[in-house]
């Protein structure tokens, strides 16, 4: 009769713990949520792709912004003045 309980005990044991047990059940669940969080953060990511592609075929005001933010464009009686870049602050810390 003891060694029937050992043997129950280690197979609920193995349930709970084993490679394909709950804890492993849950570990998955946890990472399935992480897949379908990150793949809506990508499904988001690609409309606003494709809004900005159709944008680009389809304005011409956003190809001009695209233009002149993207490509650093002026109309020719334009003058561009580029102000300096910020630095980061890992290059400030590190010149002090």
């Amino acid at each position: 009769m003891l060694l029937l309980g050992c043997a129950c005990l280690a197979l609920l044991a193995y349930q709970v713990w084993g490679d394909n047990g709950y804890r492993a059940l849950l570990r998955r669940r946890q990472e399935e949520r992480q897949w379908e969080e990150r793949i809506e953060l990508l499904r988001r990511h690609n409309a606003e792709l494709q809004k900005r592609i159709h944008d680009l075929q389809t304005d011409p005001r956003a190809i001009e912004k695209a233009a002149r933010e993207d490509l650093g464009m002026a109309r020719p009686d334009e003058k561009v003045i580029r102000a300096p870049r910020r630095q980061r602050a890992e290059e400030k810390h590190d010149r002090k």
